[in-house]
């Protein structure tokens, strides 16, 4: 049974030899699969943050700069307009009192009122 064995040891190292070598030769004689060259992905499109609106005091500046020299019909028309624009609320519900005759900067803050 010795002799068994050590005759087997020799031929499973040779037969390992041969399978690796084997192996290999298949190995180095196949086309490697095709490498896809890298393309890197579309660069995002940055837009620039929208300008912030413009608050009821700004607009009510801005109006009064752009028809500082306006003929007077033109003033009242335009001023009607813009507080025209404005929600009507009751001062109970705006300012929780009966009657409130709220000043021009907090008419403009809250951009509503009861037209007083």
């Amino acid at each position: 049974m010795n002799k068994f064995v050590t005759a087997y040891i020799p031929v499973s190292r040779f037969v390992l030899l041969l399978f690796l070598l084997f192996n290999i030769a298949v190995v180095s004689c196949t086309k490697a699969p095709p490498v896809k060259p890298y393309v890197p992905p579309a660069p995002e499109k940055i837009e620039p943050p929208p300008e912030p609106a413009l608050s009821t005091t700004e607009l009510w500046r801005r109006m009064i700069s752009e028809n500082l020299y306006a003929p007077i019909g033109t003033k009242l028309r335009t001023v009607n307009n813009f507080f025209n624009s404005f929600e009507f609320v009751d001062d109970y519900y705006l300012w929780g009192v009966e009657d409130y005759w709220a000043t021009l900067p907090e008419t403009l803050m809250k951009s509503s009122g009861d037209c007083e």
